[in-house]
């Protein structure tokens, strides 16, 4: 794992953010504004345009919440950046576990749900009890998912380790419990009006291994185990003992894969290794160690059985009463938190001792149990000992055309990954860089990008790009699309004629990842007009259009005014990096000065937009400077220059650069002069004043 600060953590894609920040914007305009009012049809437009995007990939999309930040698509929200936290607290105070949009949404609804919130949320003073998430119901696109736990009663006759204690008096006040008891509610999926759910940590398991896998649940399932995880960490009040006990015994109840799904879910490398940090201060041994084994898993790391069941072998000397056992106990949760510290550095043991132990490990748990403690089969014995001794023959290639036609793709490529480099393993490697086997590998749900890699490596881009093109279009795991990606972006110009024979896919989000696959190897296929994309009804191809036009000379000019024209923020950005690079053609000031009139654009954005004006000697310009530069007048009616601006400090520079003695422009440039300010005085040196 990554320690925390480190660059290599996950950070959340930024159509999410955007979403995210849109979203938070305008429930803040609801709150301010009635329906109806400008400025309210504007922020949610804005998050309509984010949404569209998102659902167009996608049939939905989820919305955890947690105390202080959002989960999405596996990541969780920086806690620390105070729009989303706010957010993700207003959300929380409101009692939604999870907000799901689902695809058909239109304004209307959201503009319906953004006001139901905000009115709800300013009623809600005296949450727990005060709001009631299940008023906001009422859309079919738009789902809330309330955390409930009024009706919630705490049954099951114990307090969730065994040993038939209740939960002590009081402790349904604490936060803890409530969180608990949260959870069970969602778990369970019963609703305010069913009857009471039990809280008993055997029944939520059950309920969670059961249910099918659907992002929403599993968003507010992993938003409670998160807060959990935090709650119990920092309260050391025995009471909330009870709490402790049940969340470990559910913990320890749940299946292997329904916890690996959980873990994934939880967020990047950096926020899963927070979880399980938490989990080894707040929870019992026996759910810590399995909390451990899932994190590894997710994160990529490999935890030997022998190194699991040395753990649990100092865990069961921690299970007692008395000095020596709290000893134990203490220095076990230690030695784990030393363990997932240090999963970002490299194995310092010998090469060959750690390729033992997994082998080792591997066959024990993987092979031995599948084969239900029979012997390994025939053909994969065969091949797992001639990658040993580096030794192929025909009983070896009839071994590996076995469980090939068998089905059996993963088991090979685990003996090579387990393998030590030789002439067998590459042989094996060579005989599976073929695109059929590449196609199957694909498909896996399993499927791992290490090997993919050392399979792609062995093919030629030519024959590797179609199976990886068609997987790219049809996958809908993120992680896996951006690794193919990055994959074909590294394979070259011979792809190009490929990439634009594609592009003409119906899909638009096929057309937009061949646009950006040209952009990222920076040129275009020979004959390839990018220019008819510039009319594409999807703005996600539309900006990979403009990039991709920009790189063609004979296309520069009217491009750069359609960047302006479409108003894009990323398309005015690519406008003004091509400007820095070289002046603007004269068709763009006309656009330009219509588009620098816009106040709600960035500073930054329309200071460099500002800056393209340079050089540009038409009557249109020191009429749009002085709109820039004007602050009103004095009480003596002199030019006062308005509030300084990364924009005001570009009006000056082309003012002083193009019009230093302009009737409009030269009493601003000397305002300037006299002010106390020098960045101000050397944005306007060049009038001379």
């Amino acid at each position: 794992m990554t320690k925390q600060g480190s660059p290599e953590q996950t950070a959340l894609p930024q159509d999410l953010v955007d979403f995210l920040l849109e979203l938070a914007i305008a429930l803040s305009r609801s709150a301010m504004y009635p329906p109806g009012h400008p400025s309210m049809a504007a922020a949610s437009e804005g998050v309509m345009v984010r949404l569209g995007g998102l659902l167009a990939e996608r049939s939905q999309l989820s919305v955890g919440v947690a105390s202080r930040q959002l989960v999405i698509e596996g990541l969780a929200t920086d806690p620390a950046q105070p729009v989303l936290k706010a957010l993700a607290e207003r959300l929380h105070r409101h009692q939604i576990g999870a907000i799901m949009f689902v695809r058909g949404v239109d304004r209307r609804q959201l503009e319906e749900f953004l006001h139901a919130l905000a009115r709800e949320a300013d009623d809600a003073a005296d949450l727990p009890s005060g709001a009631d998430p299940s008023r906001l119901g009422r859309w079919q696109e738009i789902r809330a998912f309330p955390m409930t736990y009024e009706k919630l009663e705490l049954v099951g006759g114990g307090d969730g380790d065994g040993t038939g204690e209740a939960f002590a008096p009081g402790i349904e006040h604490q936060h803890s419990a409530l969180l608990w008891m949260g959870l069970a509610r969602a778990a369970t999926a019963t609703g305010p009006d069913e009857d009471p759910a039990a809280t008993d940590a055997g029944a939520v398991a059950e309920a969670i291994n059961e249910h099918e896998e659907t992002e929403a649940y599993d968003q507010v399932i992993v938003g409670y185990l998160l807060q959990l995880a935090e709650e119990l960490k920092e309260d050391s009040d025995p009471a909330t003992q009870a709490v402790r006990n049940r969340m470990s015994r559910m913990l320890a109840s749940l299946d292997d894969k329904t916890l690996l799904r959980l873990v994934e879910m939880g967020g990047s490398m950096e926020q899963r290794q927070e979880f399980v940090l938490n989990a080894t201060e707040g929870l019992n041994i026996e759910a810590v160690l399995e909390v451990v084994r899932a994190a590894a898993h997710a994160s990529g790391q490999t935890i030997s059985q022998s190194m699991v069941r040395m753990l649990a072998k100092l865990g069961s000397a921690s299970d007692g009463i008395g000095p020596a056992a709290k000893t134990a106990d203490a220095e076990l949760r230690d030695q784990i938190r030393q363990l997932i510290s240090d999963w970002h550095l490299e194995d310092p043991n010998p090469d060959a001792y750690t390729r033992a132990l997994d082998a080792i490990s591997r066959t024990s748990e993987r092979d031995l149990q599948r084969a239900g403690g029979r012997h390994l089969p025939e053909p994969l014995r065969l091949l797992q000992m001639g990658l040993e001794v580096d030794a192929v023959g025909i009983p070896f290639w009839r071994a590996v055309e076995s469980l090939l036609e068998g089905g059996e793709l993963m088991p090979v490529v685990h003996a090579l990954l387990d393998a030590p480099p030789s002439g067998a393993s590459a042989a094996v490697w060579g005989r599976l860089a073929r695109p059929e086997t590449l196609r199957t590998l694909l498909d896996l749900e399993d499927a791992d990008f290490i090997a993919l890699e050392k399979i792609l490596d062995r093919m030629e881009p030519e024959e590797a790009a179609p199976p990886l093109l068609d997987r790219l279009a049809e996958s809908e795991n993120r992680a896996f699309r951006m690794a193919i990606f990055q994959r074909l972006a590294k394979s070259g110009a011979t792809l190009l004629p490929m990439l634009a024979r594609r592009a003409d896919d119906p899909r638009w989000f096929v057309t937009r990842n061949m646009l950006a696959l040209m952009n990222e190897m920076k040129t275009v296929a020979p004959g390839f007009d990018p220019e008819q994309y510039l009319q594409h009804p999807q703005m996600q191809v539309r900006r990979e259009a403009i990039a991709l036009c920009f790189r063609v000379p004979d296309l520069r000019e009217r491009t750069f005014v359609r960047a302006i024209q479409e108003g894009d923020e990323r398309g005015l950005r690519l406008a003004v990096t091509e400007g820095a690079a070289a002046a603007p053609p004269r068709a763009v000031v006309a656009p330009l000065c219509e588009r620098l009139a816009d106040k709600e654009l960035e500073d930054d954005l329309r200071a460099g937009l500002t800056r393209l004006l340079r050089g540009q000697r038409t009557p249109q310009v020191p009429v749009v400077l002085q709109s820039l530069l004007s602050g009103g007048k004095s009480l003596l009616r002199r030019p006062r220059l308005a509030a300084k601006s990364a924009t005001l400090l570009a009006a000056l520079e082309v003012g002083a650069a193009d019009w230093p003695r302009h009737s409009q422009i030269k009493p601003f440039l000397d305002a300037a002069a006299r002010s106390s300010d020098g960045q101000i005085r050397n944005a306007a040196g060049g009038s001379g004043a």
